[in-house]
């Protein structure tokens, strides 16, 4: 991990509900993530257990009202520690805000099913921009989801080269 330097005046400016909470988002993501940051990106593996004390920590929907309800500076200040740990676990928070960005325009019932249980990491959200014939042209996505059961069966196909576990879909 990158040597971390204050820089002179930020606490003062960030006020001290700021700086305990940054520090505390440090702390995690110094013990609980920055150790398996390198076999993260090794093994290409979609870090699970992190990902669930991530959200029992709040950084989980950190911006959403039914989560953390931070506010952008405070959002800013958390990637910024996770990012230095790990920016694939960062990425990973980032698109978990985005999933429940737009559960937060859903159904009770889909805020109920969905955003709850995404937000405590018991389940995942999945989004899938890129495609063989679409590049990242969300018009042209031609995957679909199918309901099978209680799951869903995407029909879409992976970029050559994009690791496995962008491309995995993880039961909602």
């Amino acid at each position: 991990m990158l040597e971390r330097h204050a820089v002179h005046g930020q606490d003062v400016l960030l006020g001290d509900k700021r700086v305990v909470l940054r520090d505390r988002i440090r702390a995690f993501a110094i013990a609980e993530v920055q150790p398996h940051a390198a076999r993260i990106d090794r093994e290409a593996q979609f870090p699970r257990d992190i990902y669930r004390r991530a959200a029992t920590e709040g950084l989980v929907g950190f911006l959403r009202p039914a989560g953390a309800a931070r506010d952008t500076l405070e959002w800013a200040l958390m990637m910024e520690e996770m990012g230095a740990a790990s920016a694939s676990v960062a990425d990973i928070l980032l698109l978990s805000e985005m999933i429940a960005l737009i559960l937060d325009e859903g159904s009770s019932e889909q805020q109920r099913e969905l955003l709850g249980p995404l937000l405590a990491g018991e389940q995942l959200g999945a989004f899938a921009l890129t495609e063989i014939n679409a590049g990242s042209d969300a018009a042209a996505i031609e995957t679909q989801a199918e309901p099978d059961g209680d799951d869903y069966i995407l029909n879409g196909r992976c970029l050559p080269g994009v690791r496995q576990w962008n491309c995995a879909c993880m039961k909602l």
